[in-house]
Parts: C-alpha cells; structure tokens; sequence
C-alpha cells in the first residue's frame, strides 16, 4: 500500500477497518469468560469458581496497562497515518509494543514469585482449598500477560494499513482453541483450575503467534524495530489511551 493511496483512503476507510475486529474481540471475550466460569462452576465446584473471581483483579492491572497503551497507540498511529508520517508511526509503535510486552514479563514474573503472598494480600488464608485454588489458577494464567498484550496492541496497527482478516482470525482461533482446551481439561487432563488458566494462556500465544506472523510476513510500512525506541511521546500514549481505561 503506497503512503498517497493510504492517505486518501485513511478517514474513509478507518471505521470500516477497525468495527469488525473491535465487534469480534468483544464477542469472543465474552464469551469465552462466560463458557470458562460455566465450565468451571459446572464441573469444578463453588470453590474453583471462586478462586477465578478472586484472582481476577490481579490480570486487571496489566490488562488495564496494555488497553491503555493500545489505544493511545492507535489513536496517535491514526492521526500520523493521516499526515503520511511513517517514521513516527514506526517509533510510537515500537515504544508501545516494547514497554507493554517488558511490563507484562515483569508483572508474569514478579506474581509467580510473590503468588502466596499476593493471595494473602486478596485477604485468603493460607492452607485453605480457597487460598490453593487461586494461586493454582494465578500461576496458570498470568504466563498469558506478555501474549495478551501483543494481541491488544499489533491488530491497531494491521487495521490501520488496512489489515483487517488477520485480527479477526486470530480471535476466532483464540475461541475455538479456549473452548476445545476447556474441555480436554475437564475430561481428559484433570488439571483442575490450574488447567482452566493454562487452556486460557494457550489459546492467547496461538492468537499471538498468528498475529506476529502475520506482521513479519506481510509488508507493512510500520516497523517494530529497536532504535525507533523514543520513550518521549510515552505519556502521549497513556494520555490518548486513559478514556479506555
């Protein structure tokens, strides 16, 4: 796609690009959450149940983070597409996608080292089933922050160069893959909760990984690329992405 033929086409065609796959990340992210605690309270029990409600608020803080960093990101991209301004596309990209994935590793690794204490801070007591619970399905599903920020944060840019299948997709993909691992858990593995977390934590890196591919495979006028790293524009960013918060 040439810079002229993106130009013309950007404010016509934006609302277009992104209402598919913003219709469909919000289909498959409800009801995924709405299959897994049914599978759950079903087949696990009240305690289980529980246990992902109590460790929820946790994933809620990075989860808010890369929202934020992911519609700052698309908002300014959008707005430098419009004024054919490649480059600082590619670095504002690039800040985002590095300190929202940086941030998530070290939220990942930081809960799985203080994960009974941080179910001591949510108020469990320690050698309860609730307590053991919730940190079997914390340690399982924290591993998905790095892959769900990557899943937040590329399908802007994909849909601003017009890109549209690929997010769709992947969320598709995200569905099937959560729904079919849910079930081999509970039938097969008998991983309990712990299962549940991790069936949730694949299906995030397939999704991912068909997203990333997609990137380095296509050619895109946005690069992701280390010395386009400016952290100047960082609070731009979280001041565009605050209102989705």
């Amino acid at each position: 796609m040439s810079i002229k033929k993106m130009n013309k086409s950007f404010i016509t065609g934006f609302i277009d690009r992104m209402f598919p796959s913003m219709i469909a990340g919000q289909i498959v992210a409800t009801i995924c959450t709405i299959i897994d605690t049914a599978l759950t309270g079903k087949f696990l029990g009240d305690q289980a149940l529980a246990a992902e409600g109590m460790a929820s608020p946790v994933f809620l803080v990075v989860a808010a983070l890369a929202c934020i960093m992911a519609a700052g990101n698309t908002n300014i991209c959008s707005n430098e597409s419009g004024k054919g301004n490649i480059k600082e596309m590619s670095k504002v990209f690039s800040m985002t996608l590095f300190v929202s994935c940086l941030v998530s590793v070290l939220f990942t690794i930081i809960i799985l080292i203080f994960s009974r204490n941080v179910c001591a801070f949510l108020g469990l007591e320690p050698g309860t089933q609730l307590f053991e619970l919730t940190w079997e399905y914390m340690v399982g599903y924290v591993l998905m922050m790095p892959a769900a920020s990557i899943v937040m944060i590329l399908p802007g840019i994909l849909q601003i160069e017009g890109d549209n299948i690929t997010s769709v997709v992947a969320l598709v993909l995200l569905f099937i893959a959560d729904i079919i691992l849910d079930f081999l858990n509970i039938f097969v593995f008998h991983a309990g909760v712990l299962g549940m977390a991790l069936a949730t934590t694949v299906s995030y890196y397939i999704a991912s990984i068909v997203i990333v591919a997609a990137f380095i495979r296509k050619k895109h006028l946005v690069k992701f690329s280390l010395k386009n790293l400016e952290f100047k524009r960082l609070k731009e960013v979280l001041s565009y992405g605050t209102p989705s918060f």
